[in-house]
């Protein structure tokens, strides 16, 4: 199917309880013009009654099969419009083909679960009970049980990929009759009018053809188009590259404390590029627990953003951003403007600000962030922190579930409402922070990895995927975040590029460990290494292997900008099997592949490395060892790895020689 064939999908929907037939409603091509990227057009459908109409923007691609068109329904008339009902965004209905089976892709999302980011594969057939499938969200976050994207297999060379574009509750059904299949997503609940000039948005699709390629081949097609049109950019229009962080972890941490990591590192020169202060900082006058991430009463003062002079006497936080920027690093600063507790100062003056659902956490009240002088408030004081602090990076959390405070709000025609006007605000809130402060990356985490749709992502880097790296676990729950690590950079890198978790779930010296949780980076967190630079130093051996873990990562997340395949099919916790990627980058004509065999899988396996010249000679050094040796293209195309123990893993770097 062409661009142009793509574009013929129209979102489906009731309107006053009856299907909405679009090609009876009047209709006008607004506009339609080339930009960079291709063809940019905006269509306007006009309901019979007049008092609904449906706007579909929508972006061509000129070197991707791939169209995104984001749908908003908008009040028109002088009174309100029929109640819109069932809206799906994307409603795909293929039929006149003789399948008899087909197989739909899907990952798990972020549960802080050893089950977090596996790869699973469904069947459908036209035959009862195998012919439907339905994805939703548990909560109001949206990559919190399933990742909203998906491949649709029609043959080996033939499909879909999808991804939802809604930073709230969506809802996906694909179904397949003798002949037909449908497939459809949308936000899990709406049902609405609509007032006289109200614009409410409905999810933005992403779409990708398939066609002459494998589902395995084309996970590059995607890494490339994510990296080309979807992933953040300077005021100079140029790729914000991935960090890699150093943190004494939360601003609990005395500012001396901070200055000693910085110092450290520095004094090192290890290739960390960001001071990393995480929650804690903030609230009135109090003493933290000093000596534990974050410390035990962060979550107590959410909303009072003043930085806590109890712990930083000066009032400000500029002893270590201004440390960081004379080490040559940025600094980088944890926020969570979504949610407050009911103690926060500016709910005695404005306790219109906030909403609590009864079913909530006690303390747990979420901004009303959709209320114009909410958003001006919370807007201005991001911005005050910002400037006042030097921050370069800004990191927004948000550890709490929304879907019951937005539906508890909802008026019984207006079912939906509170959640668009929410992520709505939220998509401007992003917007008009990297409009103030254009060359500021922000960070993308939501107690974790579970808001981690391709609108958000268009905006941010994730550097937190999961929160089950935190803890430095005992031997068995370390072996699922190695496992996990894996499965999240070979499922995930294609749609999320720039992604990573902490790295102190690894254990010191064991090279497998921490190569398996990287992705584009991996977080530092001194203190969690026995109390590294506060309360001991560092052995030189441990120093040594610190410098080493961490220039291979920095290789690998400037490689990465570059292409990405997968050696190996995605991938669950099954311990039988290996696992293998590889990166190049063309620009500097270096690439590396990582291969992980796990506790039972064989012990060797030939892999066909797909960015090598067959007839050049390579440069091959051995991540772990520095060892170099010189390869045919051929056989290191077709390249055999073997460990003589299991799990093990390694890294090897490549460059053409001549």
């Amino acid at each position: 199917m062409s661009n142009a064939e793509l574009t013929s999908l129209l979102p489906s929907f009731l309107y006053g309880g009856a299907p909405a037939v679009l090609p009876d409603w009047a209709s006008a091509q607004e506009t339609a013009e080339t930009n960079a990227e291709g063809r940019r057009s905006v269509r306007t459908f006009t309901s019979p009654d007049g008092l609904l109409a449906l706007r579909i923007t929508m972006q061509e691609y000129d070197d991707f099969p791939a169209v995104k068109y984001w749908p908003e329904l908008i009040g028109c008339g002088r009174t309100h419009s029929a109640v819109v009902s069932d809206f799906r965004s994307f409603d795909l209905s293929l039929s006149g083909l003789p399948w008899a089976e087909t197989e739909l892709r899907a990952v798990t999302g972020s549960k802080c679960q050893p089950c977090d980011f596996t790869a699973r594969k469904f069947s459908l057939t036209s035959i009862a009970q195998q012919d439907k499938l339905e994805f939703t969200t548990d909560e109001g976050r949206p990559s919190s049980n399933w990742m909203p994207y998906f491949g649709l297999d029609i043959t080996d060379s033939d499909g879909w990929e999808f991804a939802i574009g809604w930073s709230g509750a969506w809802n996906m059904k694909v179904s397949m009759g003798r002949d037909k299949i449908r497939c459809s997503f949308g936000m899990k609940n709406f049902a609405s009018r609509l007032e006289p000039g109200e614009t409410l948005r409905q999810p933005s699709v992403l779409v990708l053809r398939r066609t002459g390629m494998s589902a395995a081949r084309f996970q590059t097609v995607i890494h490339d188009f994510m990296i080309a049109h979807n992933a953040p950019r300077n005021g100079r229009g140029e790729l914000m590259k991935p960090i890699l962080p150093v943190t004494v972890s939360g601003g609990n941490r005395r500012p001396e404390d901070a200055v000693k990591v910085i110092d450290y590192v520095v004094r090192e020169h290890m290739p960390f590029d960001t001071v990393w202060v995480d929650a804690g900082w903030y609230g009135p006058e109090h003493t933290p627990d000093t000596t534990t991430n974050c410390g035990d009463c962060w979550w107590k003062y959410v909303g009072d953003w003043r930085v806590n002079t109890g712990i930083h006497p000066s009032g400000t936080l500029l002893p270590i951003s201004d440390a960081a920027h004379a080490g040559g690093m940025r600094f980088l600063l944890w926020f969570e403007p979504e949610r407050l507790v009911k103690s926060a100062p500016i709910l005695k003056e404005h306790p219109e600000y906030a909403r609590k659902s009864k079913d909530a956490v006690e303390e747990r009240c979420l901004l009303n962030l959709g209320h114009e002088p909410a958003y001006r408030w919370i807007f201005s004081t991001l911005c005050r922190i910002i400037d006042e602090n030097k921050v370069d990076i800004y990191r927004q959390d948000f550890n709490m579930n929304p879907y019951p405070v937005w539906t508890e709000f909802d008026e019984p025609d207006r079912i939906g409402v509170n959640e668009i006007r929410h992520i709505t605000a939220l998509y401007r809130l992003w917007d008009d922070l990297r409009a103030k402060y254009p060359d500021m990356l922000i960070d993308n985490c939501a107690g974790g990895g579970h808001r981690l749709d391709f609108e958000l992502m268009s905006r941010s880097h994730t550097y937190c995927r999961s929160d089950y790296y935190i803890c430095r676990g005992n031997r068995e729950q370390r072996k699922y975040q190695h496992l996990m690590g894996q499965n999240a950079a070979l499922n995930l890198l294609p749609w999320i590029p720039f992604q990573a978790g902490e790295a102190n779930c690894a254990a010191t010296f064991s090279d497998y460990e921490f190569f398996s949780i990287i992705g584009t980076g991996a977080v530092f967190t001194a203190p969690d290494w026995e109390g590294g630079c506060i309360t001991r130093e560092f052995t030189p051996e441990e120093t040594a292997w610190f410098k080493k873990v961490f220039r291979v990562t920095d290789r690998i997340r400037k490689i990465l900008t570059g292409k990405f395949y997968p050696l190996t099919a995605p991938a669950g916790l099954s311990e039988t099997i290996w696992t293998a990627y590889e990166g190049f980058n063309p620009d500097s004509g270096e690439g590396f592949a990582a291969f992980f065999r796990r506790r039972k899988a064989a012990p060797a396996m030939t892999f066909e490395l797909q960015s090598i010249d067959p007839d050049a000679e390579y440069e091959v050094e051995d991540a772990s060892t520095g060892n170099i040796d010189i390869l045919s293209g051929r056989s290191l195309a077709s390249f055999t790895v073997s460990f003589g123990k299991a799990p093990d893993g390694k890294i090897i770097f490549f460059r053409k020689i001549g």
